[in-house]
Parts: structure tokens; C-alpha cells; sequence
């Protein structure tokens, strides 16, 4: 069982993720702010968070991380993706691949 913790100010972005994860029975939701990193926990962090560097200093080293983005492009991307190890969906990204990319960290 992995823990997916959505990070996002949108309660709308929240409500969708919730829901795509809600379908596979492998994945649980835990708030974000409870995050326990002896757990099997995946961070899905949305780009627009005022404080993204610092969940992703915080949280990086210990916790896989995938970003996400409102639009096609965000434009730090690829600084971020390589400085920090962290994988990242946008928009447009394929549901499937979504829960995809949550499962692959722990494989």
C-alpha cells in the first residue's frame, strides 16, 4: 500500500487528485501536513505552491516527490527535476500514467 499526500493551496487540484487516486486500491490519501516519511508515502506537490523549494529541501532526500503543473510548461522545470531527483506531470498528463508514476516509486 503507498500513501500519496497531495501538497496544493487549490482545493479543486486537491479534490481531482484525490479522486484519480481514490481508484486503484493500492494508493491511500493521507493531508499533507501529516506526512511520515517511514511510511510509504509519495508527495504529489503542486508548482504553484508558495513555498515549493522548501518542501522539496525538506522532503527530497527522503520521500519521492512528483510535481505538478497547471499548464504545459513550467518553465523551472527543469532545474528542479535535476536538482532535486523528483519526477513531474502536468495538465495534459494521461491519468493512467499518473498512477503510473506514484506506483514506480516503490518498485
Amino acid at each position: 500500500m503507498i500513501t500519496v499526500a497531495i501538497v496544493s493551496n487549490n482545493p479543486h487540484i486537491k479534490k481531482s487528485l484525490s479522486l484519480l487516486i481514490k481508484t486503484d486500491p493500492g494508493l491511500t490519501i493521507m493531508e499533507g501536513q501529516d506526512i511520515e516519511i517511514d511510511k510509504k508515502v509519495v508527495m504529489l506537490v503542486d508548482t504553484e505552491v508558495v513555498d515549493l523549494e522548501d518542501h522539496l529541501e525538506q522532503f527530497s532526500k527522503d520521500v519521492p516527490i512528483i510535481l505538478y503543473s497547471h499548464s504545459k510548461e513550467f518553465l523551472d522545470i527543469n532545474d528542479l527535476l535535476n536538482r532535486y531527483k523528483v519526477k513531474f506531470f502536468n495538465v495534459y498528463t494521461k491519468p493512467e500514467c499518473i498512477l503510473q508514476l506514484i506506483k514506480e516509486a516503490y518498485c
